[in-house]
């Protein structure tokens, strides 16, 4: 019986090492982008001078400087903790909103707590926003061409759509007169 080959083995794999100086091929530079073919492994890009051992080993976190990976973590926790801050307000909310249904309330009596929930929900909003901004800014030693449906990229136009809707929201609240505008399905009578 054979041994599975472990990937780093493998010729044409991604993983495959390199000889110690071998040119390279089809490989550009991710600084510039300039073309790094048959440049030593041990050289340096023409049109940078940077390493071009760098652009032959990926992007990858264990790769990068410790100032950015301090930013790609304290996006993670600027995320984690809005959402987690999110996750009270909506509790905080939803009991008030039940509070106020049990003891008979007027909608406009719980209208200035369900204004100042929306606005600090948008607050919470515009934190995860940044999270994510730092969360996915890019390494800036890899400054090369980057396609524009990368899950960056992505990320950020959703997290601003996001925060675009919280704002939206507080202002149709603030129009109403701080209740709540009717939600499409019972508009529709759902």
């Amino acid at each position: 019986m054979t041994e599975p080959t472990p990937a780093a083995n493998v010729v044409g794999s991604q993983h495959a090492p390199q000889p110690a100086d071998s040119p390279t091929t089809g490989k550009a530079c991710f600084t510039c982008g300039y073309a790094l073919d048959g440049l030593s492994v041990s050289g340096q890009c023409p049109e940078c001078g940077a390493p071009v051992a760098n652009s032959l080993r990926g992007v990858l976190l264990q790769f990068a400087a410790p100032e950015y990976i301090g930013t790609v973590l304290t996006g993670f926790q600027w995320v984690l903790w809005g959402i987690l801050a999110s996750i009270v307000v909506s509790v905080l909310t939803m009991a008030v909103t039940l509070i106020g249904t049990v003891a008979a309330l007027a909608p406009a009596a719980n209208a200035p707590f369900m204004f100042l929930a929306s606005g600090v929900s948008t607050l919470i909003s515009a934190f995860i926003l940044l999270g994510y901004i730092k969360l996915t800014e890019p390494d800036p030693q890899f400054s090369g061409s980057e396609k524009p449906d990368s899950a960056r990229n992505i990320v950020r136009i959703t997290a601003f759509a996001q925060i675009g809707l919280a704002v939206v929201s507080i202002i149709l609240l603030a129009l109403n007169g701080g209740v709540q505008p009717a939600s499409f399905l019972s508009v529709m009578g759902i």
